[in-house]
């Protein structure tokens, strides 16, 4: 109750502060404590612990209270005839009301390991669970990234749409300036203000983007709509580069990957369930005693009606011996679950092996893009640089000042937009490759 109430109120100053700073790491922590898919995970492993202890209870001895009240049909006392008396004598009176009150206990001694097998198949099946559950808090920790950069893209596109909105209108003012002195003609004046009618659409459409993106990262971060925040994005690494060739990577993958470890201990569960449905072939043996307090009891003789306490232990030996293949059916069942497994398992393998291959190349290419784009960006500013003071000395055409902006600002919005795809590619290779994409269990 506590913690709930840490959250709401982390949530609640985020909210009243109109320019809140949020990185990717608060992005992430919020979505594994508030996300609703991560805590139905975790209610799984939860409930899957839950059956180790039904199993375990199983073990010890099972206590019962039984009462019951009977009431008979009324019937003649059971009466003898002597000839030496002349009327019958009464041997037991006929008792009408019957109680009965059992307390009991039933302890098994053997049951052809079935409990043991049963247990040990249960921790399994939770060590499964968990394993799964850490591989969707995995992907989902994936998809709060690339929400997250994709917000950051967006945002980005529409602050470098402003960037040059401003500029160009500046541009205009300066171009009606040279109107007004005959410089320039008025159809240059139009082009410019119609690129900046352009521009004008350009970043209403990326506003609306850049708001869809955030409220998509809300909805992954469990914190709603996210009006008042401000994404702040980790330093550009030009380096970031993955060291590891895609056969290490494979190799990694499969001793680490959540999906595979999960499989693993499933069969494991598989082997256990096998030994639980031999168990069937061997006898039962258990213990039991009851105490009893009857009115009548019946142990006691002759019966009175009142009630008398007594008691029976014993040892119960079961055994059956054929049930027309149903025992080996069962087992063949189990053993069918395993190999299903094994197949998914490798089917499975195969898939990880073309995630890698494919994340692998995809980060490769884009790295190589980002490259590129730097040195877009660099011949694009270079030309902007020079036709601007060309158009300053109006040895330029308002046309050419605008392809010349327009090139820039491509080459702007397709660097930025390659820096957060590399990243958002090298974390999807991390994940193919079995890495945690984020801290704490």
């Amino acid at each position: 109750m506590f913690r709930k109430i840490l959250i709401l109120i982390s949530l609640i100053t985020l909210t009243l502060s109109a320019q809140s700073r949020v990185t990717l790491e608060d992005c992430i922590g919020y979505a594994l404590k508030l996300n609703p898919n991560v805590k139905a995970l975790k209610l799984k492993v939860d409930k899957a612990e839950t059956y180790v202890n039904e199993i375990s209870s199983m073990f010890y001895p099972k206590i019962g209270f039984n009462a019951s009240y009977t009431r008979l049909s009324d019937v003649p006392d059971f009466q003898i005839s002597v000839p030496i008396f002349p009327t019958p004598i009464t041997v037991q009176e006929s008792v009408l009301n019957n109680f009965n009150l059992k307390l009991g206990f039933t302890q098994p001694l053997f049951t052809g390991f079935k409990l043991s097998s049963m247990k040990n198949a249960s921790k399994y099946k939770v060590e499964s669970e968990d394993y799964n559950s850490k591989a969707e808090t995995n992907k989902i920790v994936f998809q709060v990234i690339d929400a997250f950069y994709s917000a950051l893209k967006a945002g980005d596109i529409y602050s470098l749409l402003r960037k040059y909105s401003e500029a160009l209108e500046a541009h205009l003012a300066d171009t009606k300036a040279f109107l007004d002195n005959g410089l320039v003609t008025y159809n240059d004046y139009l082009k410019i203000e119609l690129e900046l009618a352009r521009l004008e659409q350009k970043k209403i459409d990326a506003g609306y983007n850049y708001n869809l993106a955030r409220n998509r990262l809300g909805l992954l971060t469990g914190m709603g709509v996210m009006p008042h925040i401000r994404l702040v994005e980790e330093e550009y690494q030009d380096t970031l580069e993955i060291k590891l060739i895609p056969a290490q990577l494979i190799r990694h993958a499969k001793e680490n990957r959540y999906e595979l470890l999960g499989l693993q201990q499933a069969g494991f569960a598989a082997d256990e369930m096998i030994e639980a449905g031999k168990s069937e072939y061997y006898p039962s043996v258990y213990l039991f005693g009851n105490l009893h307090y009857n009115n009548p009891n019946q142990r006691y003789m002759p019966v009175e009606d009142k009630f008398n306490e007594s008691w029976d232990a014993g040892v119960s030996f079961q055994w059956e011996i054929w049930n027309w293949g149903g025992t080996s059916s069962r087992v063949k069942q189990a053993a069918f679950d395993k190999e299903i497994l094994n197949q998914n398992k490798k089917y499975l393998t195969e898939v990880i092996e073309n995630e890698i291959y494919a994340a692998f190349i995809s980060h490769q290419s884009k790295a190589d893009i980002v490259k590129l784009n730097k040195e877009a960006v660099k011949s694009a500013t270079e030309n902007y640089r020079l036709m601007k003071v060309r158009y300053s000395q109006q040895l330029a055409t308002s046309a050419e000042l605008i392809d010349a902006e327009t090139m820039l600002l491509d080459a702007e919005i397709n660097l930025s937009i390659a820096r957060k795809e590399v990243i958002v590619a090298e974390r999807k290779l991390k994940l193919a490759a079995g890495y945690k994409l984020y801290k704490g269990e």
